[in-house]
């Protein structure tokens, strides 16, 4: 199920300020093959992947997104249909998301966040494509997972090894703009990065974007699997 609405947050209710908030916790139909009647536009590079999915495995009990790739240089992204966010100054901005990956020591890339609009919105290397970007990235056979800020000029500020993932095992991913020079991420509630330069910029339109891409073949676990994504930017 995705909402898009004007709403409270609960700590900024007592302060009395407006919100927009977006949350899909993909218990409905909203990622579909037909993207044009999706919250969610999929794209899977099909010139050099061939299995390549993005799935609802389960709609009806925990509500789940699965991207899927077996074949060398598999690539498949979902980005989301119009409701643009911006880093706006004087404007907090929060992303959360709660996902795992399957396996940690194939060599498989993941990117969750807010980016530009892009077909793919990752490079060969596993990082981000050369354009405005926050969030988190995992590239390689490494468990790390690496906080990013990012501008269009491709110019970055990273924290390398922000936190680690386990094997199949969800863990809750948090960042937050301040609205003034800085942005915070927290993983599992706790804060793992500090950033106050290379920020995308104000005027940049940045979507909840999420994408997977296998360097290599044969793998039975490559998988990136999203429980819910939430947004929420002040008005």
């Amino acid at each position: 199920m995705s909402l898009l609405h004007q709403a409270g947050v609960q700590s900024a209710n007592q302060l009395g300020l407006s919100w927009v908030e977006f949350f899909d916790d993909f218990m409905g139909s909203s990622v579909a093959a037909a993207v044009d009647v999706s919250a969610w536009d999929i794209t899977i590079d099909a010139t050099s992947g061939t299995t390549a999915a993005a799935t609802l495995p389960d709609t009806g009990t925990t509500g789940e997104l699965l991207l899927f790739g077996s074949t060398a240089t598999d690539i498949v992204s979902v980005q989301l249909n119009g409701s643009t966010f911006a880093m706006q100054t004087g404007k907090r901005l929060i992303f959360e998301t709660r996902l795992k990956v399957e396996g940690i020591t194939t060599d498989t890339d993941v990117l969750f966040g807010l980016s530009e609009v892009s077909v793919l919105p990752l490079l060969g290397t596993g990082l981000p494509l050369d354009q405005d970007f926050i969030g988190f990235v995992k590239t390689g056979a490494s468990a790390n997972i690496a906080f990013i800020t990012q501008t269009a000029t491709a110019a970055k500020t990273t924290t390398a090894a922000a936190s680690t993932f386990a094997a199949d095992t969800y863990r809750v991913f948090r960042f937050e703009w301040d609205g003034v020079s800085k942005a915070r991420a927290f993983v599992d509630g706790v804060k793992v990065a500090e950033h106050s330069a290379n920020l995308p910029a104000t005027t940049a339109l940045i979507k909840p974007t999420l994408a997977l891409q296998t360097p290599d073949a044969g793998a039975a676990d490559y998988a990136f699997t999203t429980d819910y994504v939430y947004v929420a930017a002040q008005r």
